[in-house]
């Protein structure tokens, strides 16, 4: 029975995790960042949002980011909570200033149908994340070097030059 119970689950939020999107998942800016990103419901019940930012560093000996408070950032939302109707986007846009670069902000959309799937709520959450560095063009790089991270796209670089040696 228990495991029934957790197929079915899975089914479900398989289900509704496909039926809402973010756009785009990162961005990259300047010292004075401003951008936007869209939140969409494909689904046919309506679901509320929230939005929270976050601070973001990374080290190697983590597997992932660490979220924290925002003690030194400077941020403004043009939305942090709402509804989102059937088929409905949303643009959220944001400025933020960091008082040291380079700087990643976390923002995490957390949704909830409004209606429960047979009895059960099902909330999940979507990242995306702003890289501020001195120039926009290269910031994720950049932050993620400063923090002692090789970027994914850059760790099999050595290996093809020893190849070629």
């Amino acid at each position: 029975m228990k495991y029934r119970l957790l197929v079915l689950m899975l089914i479900l939020a398989a289900r509704v995790n496909a039926q809402v999107t973010i756009a785009p998942f990162m961005g990259e800016c300047g010292k004075k960042c401003n951008g936007m990103f869209m939140l969409r419901n494909d689904s046919v019940s309506p679901v509320v949002f929230t939005v929270d930012a976050y601070s973001v560093t990374f080290s190697q000996e983590k597997q992932g980011p660490v979220q924290k408070p925002l003690n030194d950032v400077t941020l403004k939302l043009s939305q942090s909570s709402g509804r989102l109707s059937p088929k409905e986007s949303r643009q959220i846009e944001f400025k933020f200033q960091c008082a040291e670069l380079p700087c990643q902000v976390m923002f995490m959309s957390a949704m909830t149908l409004t209606k429960p799937i047979n009895g059960m709520t099902v909330r999940f959450m979507l990242p995306f994340t702003a890289y501020s560095d001195t120039s926009a063009k290269g910031a994720r790089l950049r932050c993620l070097r400063a923090a002692g991270v090789t970027p994914p796209e850059e760790r099999n670089k050595p290996a093809e030059e020893h190849k070629g040696n």
